[in-house]
C-alpha cells in the first residue's frame, strides 16, 4: 500500500511523465509481471459468464430499448444452416483465455456457455486462441461431438 501511494504521488507531480517513460518499457514489463497483474484483475466464474450470456440472449439484461445495441456488439452473422442466432464475447488476459457465447439452433434449442483456460506460461495460448472458434463451431453443430465432450467433461467418481 505504501508503494502504491508513493507511485501515485510521483505520477501526480511534474516528475510523473519522466517516471512513466523510464519504467513503462517492454524490458520492464516482463511476462511474469503481466501474469501477476492478470491475477489481480476483477474476476468471475464461468457459471456467471454463461448466466450473463443467457440474460443477453433472452434480452433480460438491459431495458428493451437497449437490447438491439447490445446484440449489435456481440452477435455474429450465422452462415450455418444449423444455427439461427449466435453471439460471443471474449476477454482474455495474458494468462487466461476466456470465451462466453450464446446461440439458438434450428430446432429451437438455446445454448449459453463460457470457458476459461489458464495458461501462465503462454505456450499454448496462441494455439488455443486460433483453435477455439473451430472447437465451438463443432461443439454447437455436431451432436456426436457434443456427447463426446459431455462424456469427457462429466464428473465420474470412479475416474482418477
Amino acid at each position: 500500500m505504501k508503494k502504491s501511494i508513493e507511485i501515485h504521488q510521483i505520477l501526480n507531480h511534474d516528475q510523473g511523465l519522466g517516471c512513466i517513460q523510464k519504467w513503462n518499457t517492454k524490458q520492464n514489463y516482463v511476462r511474469k509481471l503481466q501474469v501477476l497483474e492478470s491475477r489481480k484483475l476483477p474476476r468471475s466464474t464461468t457459471k456467471e459468464y454463461a448466466y450473463l450470456m443467457k440474460l443477453i440472449h433472452k434480452e433480460e439484461l438491459v431495458p428493451s430499448t437497449l437490447n438491439p445495441y447490445l446484440k449489435m456488439l456481440i452477435q455474429r452473422e450465422v452462415d450455418n444452416s444449423k444455427l439461427i442466432e449466435f453471439g460471443n464475447k471474449g476477454g482474455s488476459t495474458i494468462s487466461v483465455l476466456t470465451e462466453a457465447l450464446y446461440c439458438t439452433d434450428r430446432e429451437g434449442n438455446d445454448i449459453q456457455l463460457a470457458m476459461f483456460i489458464q495458461d501462465d506460461s503462454g505456450v499454448d495460448h496462441i494455439w488455443l486462441k486460433q483453435k477455439l472458434d473451430l472447437f465451438f463451431y463443432k461443439l454447437l453443430t455436431d451432436t456426436a461431438f457434443q456427447e463426446e465432450v459431455r462424456s469427457k467433461l462429466s464428473y465420474d467418481k470412479g475416474r482418477n
